[in-house]
């Protein structure tokens, strides 16, 4: 039992160490994209070190404190997922519209299934991530719910892609090595008194390039505040509302977020979800009437789903 005792404390004092290094670069992320990288882990951070703290206090019992606070930490984190898995409200007004925001992962090709689940949603506009080469034939497959398609899902650089039931005003899409920016695409739809543009993007992981996923950040915010009229943002931000990129990006772009951690990744063909990495941003005078996680569609990521309610003079 001593020894076990003692491997609890040395194992407690590792994750104690641990959990203030994740902290103390949450800290620096203001001054550093490297730092900033690590802000991913922040809840879990605080959760090793509240357990750590319990075990090295009852040090008799520190490794069955550790197990279960690791346990309780990644749960909790499961738990948010599990609880935003409600069924959307049903749209009631004319200004209302369903959006579907989705990283299909490059590695999944079951089309029957990524095909069910859209067909299913019926959402009015549906942005897609990591749909490349392999997967264009579901755009025509879809074409009798989503007849109106953009983007560069001919490339695997890009992969992003719109498929929409309203036709656009105007549509394109943006490859990281073509401009300066994160793989995107946006469409410009006539709402009755402006425009709305949509947008949808897969930004770069800040472990690839975190001065890099910075950059990104900054160019599509840039990109959503010159938008005229309202503006729907949505995308795989592969951030969490930890990092201070997130925080850059709600100060430049003058988007307001959705409000609800909704950790969308792993899904669980992968594990259980722990990071809440993909993201909806809307302009102020759009109101967010639901957003919750659709179903494991076979990705590593869930569905994020929303209903979006437009200023009253609008019509979708």
């Amino acid at each position: 039992m001593r020894g076990i005792g003692s491997v609890g404390v040395a194992l407690a004092v590792v994750v104690a160490l641990g959990s203030l290094g994740i902290v103390a670069a949450w800290l620096l992320g203001a001054v550093s994209t490297y730092a900033d990288a690590v802000s991913h882990l922040f809840g879990h951070a605080l959760g090793g070190l509240i357990s750590a703290t319990i075990a090295l206090t009852w040090r008799r019992r520190a490794l069955a404190v550790l197990m279960a606070g690791g346990l309780l930490t990644i749960g909790l984190h499961w738990t948010f997922a599990w609880r935003a898995s409600e069924p959307a409200t049903l749209r009631s007004r004319a200004q209302e519209l369903k959006i579907v925001s989705l990283n299909t992962w490059h590695q999944l090709n079951d089309l029957d299934r990524l095909q069910s689940y859209l067909e299913s949603e019926q959402a009015d506009v549906v942005l897609l991530y990591e749909f490349g080469p392999t997967k264009l034939a579901l755009i025509e497959r879809l074409a009798a719910t989503y007849p109106y398609a953009a983007g560069c899902a001919e490339t695997w650089h890009c992969s992003v892609e719109i498929l929409s039931k309203r036709p656009f005003v105007g549509a394109e899409a943006g490859r990281r090595e073509k401009f300066d920016g994160p793989p995107r695409v946006s469409a410009t739809y006539d709402i009755g008194s402006s425009t709305l543009t949509v947008v949808g993007a897969h930004l770069m992981r800040p472990i690839d390039g975190p001065d890099g996923h910075l950059s990104e950040m900054r160019r599509l915010a840039g990109i959503a505040r010159s938008a005229p009229g309202p503006v729907i943002v949505a995308g795989d931000f592969n951030a969490t509302w930890w990092s201070h990129s997130f925080s850059v990006f709600r100060h430049d772009s003058g988007l307001v977020h959705m409000g609800r951690f909704l950790p969308s990744w792993p899904a669980e063909a992968r594990g259980l979800p722990q990071l809440n990495i993909d993201h909806l941003w809307v302009s102020p005078d759009i109101a967010i009437a639901d957003v919750h996680l659709g179903p494991n569609v076979g990705s590593d990521h869930r569905p994020l789903v929303a209903i979006l309610r437009l200023p009253a003079d609008a019509r979708w």
